[in-house]
């Protein structure tokens, strides 16, 4: 579980190399200011409290952060007012956590996967769909 801290240890320096020539297009207004906030948020509680929790209670590691995935895409879709994402918050949050509970494992990581898809990318391919 402790390699998961090399994920932004390694990932923030290769993406300020990989893109430090590319400049973002696009007019930023104040709803995605406020989502980039949520997720800042996110990344911050996420950090801390797997910080804390792996030292004094492990066990809870998984299921503090699924909730707050959950709670972050939550409050993704209810900036951007959709049902799918919001409905992908709710699956991943509350779902997660009773997933965790139901097969009372500490090992998070399928869970983890799944959240992914529930919160990240199932929401993100119907928002496509419906765009197009």
């Amino acid at each position: 579980n402790i390699l998961w801290f090399a994920v932004p240890a390694i990932g923030w320096p290769a993406t300020k190399i990989l893109t430090k020539d590319k400049k973002v297009k696009g007019a930023k207004n104040f709803i995605n200011g406020t989502i980039g906030q949520v997720w800042i948020g996110y990344g911050i509680f996420a950090v801390a409290t797997a910080l804390i929790l792996v030292f004094t209670m492990p066990q809870l590691t998984g299921p503090v952060n699924i909730a707050m995935l959950g709670y972050g895409t939550f409050m993704t879709g209810m900036l951007l007012k959709n049902r799918y994402i919001m409905a992908g918050g709710i699956i991943t949050g509350i779902g997660g956590v009773a997933a965790l509970a139901i097969l009372k494992t500490y090992d998070a990581t399928l869970i983890f996967t799944m959240a992914a898809l529930t919160s990240l990318i199932i929401p993100g391919m119907m928002m496509n769909r419906n765009n197009k």
